[in-house]
């Protein structure tokens, strides 16, 4: 019962409460929001500098498969001529 009629009289008042909680609402989703923010720039930076160890990873995939496919011997001729020995 007291929990209902603090509610009436905070509703019932001017409203600068009200107010002041909006503001503090805002003014911390602002800082989540940059935090968010900062976090998915690192992400993004090293999803970006895994790209170049993820192409070299797949590459050694495909040598790989042709040693199992073709046998080692036919395998190390096509890596021969793919880096030009």
């Amino acid at each position: 019962m007291i929990e209902l009629t603090e509610h009436c009289r905070l509703s019932g008042s001017s409203g600068s409460k009200s107010t002041f909680m909006s503001e503090s609402i805002e003014k911390e989703f602002a800082v989540h929001q940059a935090i968010c923010d900062e976090r998915y720039k690192s992400i993004e930076e090293k999803l970006e500098g895994g790209k170049g160890r993820m192409q070299k990873i797949e590459i050694q995939l495909y040598i790989v498969i042709a040693a199992i496919l073709f046998g080692p011997g036919v395998a190390a001729d096509i890596v021969k001529k793919m880096l030009g020995l």
